[in-house]
């Protein structure tokens, strides 16, 4: 909302944003090629994490981008001359980049410290693909468990920057709940279990 209110509309022509465009606007063909590449060829880890993960599409997307540090942050924001302000509107540090979003910044380290997930507030995003499985998790299909973690971070991000709403822990918590017990239908009807399992985790960090 913030950044709605700081621009002005004109009646000149109307010029689109593409999280897959240049500076310049026109599209980033060699990002787009990397993509589907990474998705249909050898893939590297990243790319494994990504398109292999049972997430849903739309999150999967969201994996990707963060892979590339493409999430709509403050600097990547910058990056593109929307905004001039780097300054995370949540704690206030001077650079809200991608990883401090998922790691550095306090409503993330809370978020994994409640999920006894041991992270450090200066990783790089490539971190992710570290994090070691803890012994409360079962440890197939860890990459989405990690990855619907992330989708909550980033949403609960997003509450305060566009919503202005303070959401608590627990009540981030039992969103990714809910969708945890969701995002297990779209495991292997052999694994279904593990969804439980997640939500079994959940619950007692609230």
């Amino acid at each position: 909302m913030q950044i709605m209110e700081e621009h002005n509309l004109t009646d000149g022509r109307d010029q689109r944003r593409c999280l897959m465009t240049k500076k310049n606007g026109d599209l980033d063909a060699a990002m787009l090629y990397r993509a589907l590449k990474s998705a249909h060829g050898s893939p590297d880890p990243w790319a494994k994490f990504v398109w292999q993960n049972k997430a849903p599409p739309r999150v999967k997307f969201f994996a990707w981008l963060l892979s590339q540090n493409k999430i709509q942050s403050k600097v990547a924001l910058r990056n593109k001359n929307i905004v001039d302000n780097t300054v995370c509107e949540v704690c206030q540090h001077p650079e809200e980049t991608a990883a401090h979003i998922i790691f550095g910044c306090p409503n993330a380290k809370q978020f994994w410290s409640a999920l006894q997930i041991p992270t450090e507030e200066d990783w790089p995003i490539q971190a992710i693909l570290e994090i070691q499985t803890p012994p409360q998790l079962p440890s197939k299909h860890f990459s989405t468990f990690l990855l619907l973690c992330c989708w909550h971070i980033w949403k609960r991000r997003n509450n305060k920057v566009f919503r202005a709403e303070q959401t608590s822990i627990a009540a981030t918590i039992t969103a990714c709940k809910t969708e945890a017990y969701l995002w297990g239908a779209r495991l292997p009807r052999d694994s279904r279990d593990i969804a439980t399992a997640w939500c079994s985790a959940l619950s007692s960090a609230m």
